[in-house]
This record gives structure tokens, sequence and C-alpha cells, in this order.
């Protein structure tokens, strides 16, 4: 009688144990995650640029996070405001990214001090960069003044706007 309390106590032992050790290592991969599940974003504060009718979009960006270098420069295809287009963005660090998007007129004025806002919705086409990825979302809010200079639009991004992708 005595050999089955022990095997008893052996079994309770041996099952806390490895709860313990299923909780710890279950626990720890949790807290940190494993690197392929980190998620990449790159974010820039400033944006601006010239619509020039016809013709190409060519502006630039700064206050950028990740790999970038800081700040960028990109060019797409006529009539970015309006249809959807991509864009490539040549970043500080001779790296690149190419997003696709569509831009529409938003319906709040706020943040821009003339002209309309528009806000564009699309998706990363192409990265060798590195803190963002295929795939990744896209989003930006930019105002497109009224006054045109020799059929050239200016664009800037309202107050507290930022360009994520």
């Amino acid at each position: 009688m005595r050999g089955g309390v022990g095997v008893r106590r052996l079994r309770s032992v041996a099952l806390t144990a490895t709860s313990v050790v299923m909780v710890v290592t279950v626990g720890s991969g949790v807290l940190a995650g494993p690197a392929w599940a980190q998620k990449k974003s790159i974010t820039c504060t400033g944006f601006s640029g010239l619509i020039v009718l016809k013709g190409e979009t060519v502006g630039s960006l700064s206050g950028c996070s990740g790999a970038t270098g800081g700040s960028g420069t990109y060019s797409s295809g006529p009539y970015f405001s309006v249809y959807s287009t991509r864009m490539t963005i040549r970043w500080a660090n001779g790296t690149s990214t190419t997003v696709g998007f569509l831009a529409d007129v938003s319906n709040n004025n706020t943040g821009c001090s003339s002209g309309f806002k528009l806000k564009a919705k699309g998706r990363v086409s192409a990265d060798s960069n590195g803190s963002t990825a295929s795939g990744a979302k896209v989003s930006f809010k930019f105002c497109e003044l009224p006054t045109v200079t020799n059929g050239i639009y200016t664009m800037t991004m309202p107050t507290g706007g930022k360009f994520k992708l």
C-alpha cells in the first residue's frame, strides 16, 4: 500500500512539473513573439508634391521611420489625385517601395488651409527596403491646393497627417 501512495505522489509531481514547463514556454512565446510575427511599417510625417497636368506627379516624404534614411522622393503617373495609380518611393538610403492606391475626395477638409482634402488607400506592391512588405496597407491624406500655376497643382499634408505604409 505504501508503494501506491509513492507512485501517486510521483505522478502528481511529474504532472505539476510538466504544467509549469508548458506555462513558462507558452507564456514566453506570447510575451516575446516570434521574429516573423513582428509587424513592419513605415510612417512619414511630411508629404508635399506637385501634380503636373497630363504629366507625372512628383514630390517628397520626410520624417519617415524604419530603414528609410528618414526621407524619400516619389513619382507616379498622371492625375493621381483622381484615379488609381502606382507610386514609386525612392528612400534616402537607396532602397525603394512601390505602392498602388486610389485617392478620393474627402467630405472633411479639416487640416487643409485651403483647397480640398483627399484620402488615399492601397497596398504595397514591391519593396526592397525591408521596413514594410508587399501586401501591406497604405493610407494617407493630402490637401490639393486650388491655385494652379503653369498647369501645376500643389499638394501638402494636412495638419497632423501621416503617410503610412
